[in-house]
């Protein structure tokens, strides 16, 4: 038993370490454009299904003795396998470079991808077939499999990112590989020769199929979501996305795991039946079911009021939630499982609700929701997916009943956060006391949704929204004249449009902060008057713009330009002009004439994820190639949540540059009232008489720390525990 679900185990922590690993490795090549990350998640899900249906096809494809062909089929990766780059790939412009990037992922990881992701169902139909303890039933090598994939995602961004640079990665991924070949040829020697073999299954009909497919799809969908609402609304951390993730692979090894098996059915129940039916554990519930509207409710009550300083309690509410609804789903995937001769169409249906889960956040939801509607909503749909009893009609019944019973009320009462709350418990509690009944859960869940949706405005006016694939951002009327851009909770720029402060640069930009020292400083003396920004937002610094300068913004999402132009009129207003182009910053600014701007700010690090192709010395380099002589790097580093201006005072040191830092200290409450905001900044320059008016701190390199590059950079190493 032990040697298949220690090959299982490598096999899924492989897995999870290439796909950062290759992710690492393109980012500074092609950058984050939305391309890219669409390229590269779709390969990804295409091969994983891709390996999934070979598992499952192969044999009647072939008339082969599978476990001897597949031994062939972990040797060809061994050939070409090194997970690096050609360097023909790099010939390819525009959407020719997307054709570039499916050969280079074809060419280097494509191969070794597929192979191991038929590892798990192949196994485990070849144990199903020796006749070993455990044979008749090898689901439980799932937990196994599930349990290497938690320790590669754990172990990537903890111990291999931090410790080893890129090449290193790949030696240690390839003798990983190697191991996990050897272990899998062990493990078909003496099985059967194929899936043909296998005693017949009962058919499986058609709805059999299609729950499958759901009861994956609607977890594989709310690990997207929550993971966005929290990195975006809550906490915009990075690494964050990890807490989820493992969660999601947590209910699987619990639900798939021998002790995590369901209860028999038939047994009785373990509670009286006088009992509210949330509080019974019959057979026909997964035990989960008990506790999980104890948490949905109140997620559905506080979705639409939570606000960043409800902090950990609200991070809490959401994960548990989700945990539960996981458990659930996957709980009665786990009930609802073939017998073994059905195993490899079992993952493949499976393989296909998890892609769908993932295209629906990833692909369709940013161009159908103008906001992060589609995790709320998963929620509700996963709740009709609990076992119980279902009535349509009563069900829908109850479920108006519920919407209708809050919404009376909160069109009543006092439009106060408190009061709404209060006036969602009745309903909260009607929903709870009916979840027996799965259906009129999850309407009851919707309907408070619905509800507090009509009613919410977070005490802010919002009079313009946007979305992408880079997430929804939103204008806000903080007062009469004062509008400010929010990405989540993530404050992007502000404008005072009185006509007398338009052209008043607010928040981190203002006058008397750091950067209106840079631009103090470099008045009437920016070498050949251009300027580059990397990073737009509302567009506050083009106001620094002087009659006769070239200012050029590169910008990533062109919703956000969108944006920065109909609700702002920094670009438009400012005396300058003014350029944006829409792009990754860094491969735009490596096409720009050497020595053409004299003055360049970095301005892309105030986010949950910090571009890290951004802050490499290959990064630094280009930079200093179009920079001027004369010329300064400013780098706008306000992030919360990670400190990097000893990163950055490393890369200078390394370049032979001068770098000087500072921190704003704390505004007055009269400067907060004028929507001011405190910042640090780091300016780097060629030498110290370029930096002449900043006298800030200089900024030296670390004794004995690394210097980040393309092959190596560590945000645990800069990630702060308080923001």
């Amino acid at each position: 038993m032990a040697l298949p679900a220690v090959t299982l185990f490598l096999a899924s922590a492989l897995l999870f370490m290439v796909q950062p690993m290759t992710a690492r490795q393109v980012l500074p090549m092609l950058g984050g454009t939305p391309a890219v990350w669409t390229t590269c998640m779709l390969f990804f899900q295409v091969t994983l299904l891709a390996g999934y249906t070979y598992s499952h096809r192969a044999p009647g494809w072939l008339f082969l003795r599978l476990p001897r062909f597949h031994l062939v089929m972990l040797a060809l990766p061994l050939l070409p396998l090194s997970i690096s780059l050609p360097p023909f790939w790099m010939a390819f412009e525009g959407t020719g470079a997307i054709v570039g990037l499916l050969l280079m992922l074809a060419l280097t990881v494509g191969l070794p991808f597929f192979v191991l992701a038929t590892t798990a169902p192949l196994v485990q139909r070849w144990y199903a077939q020796s006749g070993r303890v455990g044979a008749k039933d090898p689901y439980f090598l799932y937990a196994a499999s599930n349990a290497g994939s938690l320790v590669g995602l754990l172990a990537y961004p903890l111990l291999i990112e931090p410790m080893l640079p890129l090449g290193q990665q790949r030696v240690l991924w390839t003798a990983g590989y190697v191991v996990v070949a050897i272990a899998t040829a062990a493990c078909s020697l003496g099985q059967r020769a194929d899936v043909v073999a296998v005693a017949p299954a009962d058919p499986v009909p058609a709805r059999r199929r299609v729950l499958w497919v759901l009861l994956a799809l609607a977890p594989s969908s709310l690990l997207l979501g929550v993971t966005t609402h929290l990195s975006t609304n809550l906490a915009p951390v990075p690494l964050l996305w990890a807490i989820p993730l493992a969660l999601y692979l947590v209910t699987f090894v619990i639900v798939f795991s021998r002790r995590g098996q369901p209860p028999v059915k038939g047994a009785r129940p373990m509670l009286p039946m006088w009992l509210p039916p949330f509080l019974r554990w019959t057979e026909s519930a997964h035990p989960v079911t008990a506790i999980l509207p104890v948490l949905v409710l109140p997620l559905a009550a506080m979705f639409w009021w939570e606000k960043a300083e409800h902090g950990l309690a609200m991070i809490l509410l959401h994960l548990g939630a989700f945990f539960l609804v996981a458990l659930a789903c996957h709980g009665r995937l786990a009930e609802v499982r073939p017998a073994p001769g059905r195993l490899t169409e079992y993952y493949l249906w499976i393989a296909i609700g998890g892609a769908l889960g993932g295209l629906f956040n990833g692909l369709v939801a940013p161009f159908v929701f103008p906001t992060l509607i589609e995790y709320p909503l998963m929620v509700a749909a996963a709740c009709f997916l609990l076992p119980g009893p279902a009535r349509a009609t009563a069900d829908l019944v109850w479920g108006i009943a519920i919407t209708a019973l809050a919404g009376v009320m909160l069109a009543v009462l006092p439009a106060s956060e408190g009061h709404r709350l209060l006036v969602l418990g009745p309903a909260a509690a009607l929903a709870l006391w009916l979840s027996g009944r799965p259906a009129r859960l999850g309407l009851g869940v919707a309907g408070i949704l619905l509800v507090g949706s009509l009613f919410n405005d977070r005490g802010t006016e919002v009079i313009h929204r946007d979305r992408s694939i880079f997430g929804a951002h939103h204008v806000e009327r903080i007062s009469a004249h004062v509008t400010c851009l929010v990405h989540g909770n993530i404050l992007h720029g502000a404008q005072d449009h009185r006509p007398e402060r338009r052209r008043e640069p607010l928040t981190y930009y203002h006058r008397a902060g750091p950067c209106g020292e840079i631009f103090a400083a470099m008045a009437g003396r920016i070498p050949g008057g251009r300027v580059a920004a990397v990073g737009l937002g509302t567009g506050s610094i083009a106001t620094y713009g002087a009659v006769g300068e070239q200012w050029t913004f590169f910008e990533i999402d062109a919703a956000v330009e969108r944006t920065a132009r109909s609700q702002f009129t920094f670009l438009s207003d400012s005396p300058a002009a003014v350029d944006v182009r829409i792009g990754d910053g860094r491969l735009l600014l490596a096409k720009a004439r050497d020595g053409e701007f004299g003055l360049i700010v970095l301005d892309a690090f105030n986010s949950d994820a910090v571009p890290v192709h951004l802050l490499s010395r290959e990064a630094v380099a280009i930079y200093l190639s179009k920079l001027a002589p004369g010329g300064v790097l400013a780098f706008h580093v306000s992030s919360r949540y990670v400190e990097l201006p000893p990163v950055l005072g490393d890369l200078a040191a390394a370049a032979g540059l001068v770098a000087r830092f500072k921190q704003e200290p704390e505004l007055s409450p009269a400067a907060a009232a004028e929507t001011k905001n405190e910042s640090k900044w780091v300016v780097m320059a060629r030498g110290a008489p370029d930096l002449a008016g900043l006298t800030w701190t200089d900024l030296v390199a670390r004794p004995g720390r690394p210097v980040w590059t393309d092959d190596y950079s560590s945000l645990l190493s800069v990630l702060k525990l308080l923001p």
